[in-house]
């Protein structure tokens, strides 16, 4: 169990730092303008995770709270609005090495697959513009990985918390009309305003 455990914190690990990983060993410069996109949303998300936390935290410590669902501050956008900081903070490291993952167009990009048999100059294209972003869409797989990771906890696929809260304060009227009116992650947007 304890060697699985850590198996699988490696793999995570792993996973979810390849943007930046694969970012730093680049020596292609990147988009200024993204990066900077890139570190807006990394620091908002830091910034919502943090303060959902705190206020969960300060919510569960107030006594007279005891055995009520958070459902103030941040979490009156989102059930879960730590999970979509956090997937705003990995979103934003992406965003910050994308452009150094795409390779210049140059000749040497161009991918011939069959050396005796010409390939369509449209496929030719198509293969070039893939084999040039091999990297980025190997970095995709972090914030992908971490959309379905986050999400299946929040909608109870790969953990029982959903079925733990539904226990807890199913018989909450008041809940399920949040359960029925919060998103579970994304904020509405229309709502924040």
């Amino acid at each position: 169990g304890t060697l699985f455990f850590w198996m699988i914190s490696y793999l995570w690990n792993v996973i979810t730092i390849l943007p930046h990983a694969l970012g730093t060993t680049s020596s292609l410069e990147g988009n200024k303008v993204v990066q900077l996109i890139g570190l807006s949303l990394f620091v908002i998300g830091f910034v919502i995770e943090t303060f959902a936390d705190v206020q969960k935290w300060k919510f569960k410590l107030e006594p007279r709270n005891s055995g009520k669902f958070c459902n103030v501050g941040l979490f009156r956008f989102s059930q879960h609005p730590n999970y979509f900081g956090n997937l705003l903070v990995w979103f934003g490291i992406f965003c910050m090495n994308a452009t150094a993952l795409i390779e210049p167009v140059s000749r040497s990009s161009t991918v011939m697959v069959f050396e005796k048999r010409p390939v369509p100059e449209s496929i030719q294209v198509v293969m070039s513009m893939v084999w040039r972003a091999r990297r980025l869409l190997l970095a995709m797989i972090s914030p992908m990985f971490v959309w379905i990771l986050l999400s299946g906890q929040a909608n109870g696929s790969i953990t029982n918390a959903l079925e733990m809260a539904q226990k807890k304060y199913g018989d909450s009227p008041s809940y399920q009309q949040y359960v029925n009116d919060v998103p579970l992650i994304v904020p509405k947007i229309h709502k924040l305003w």
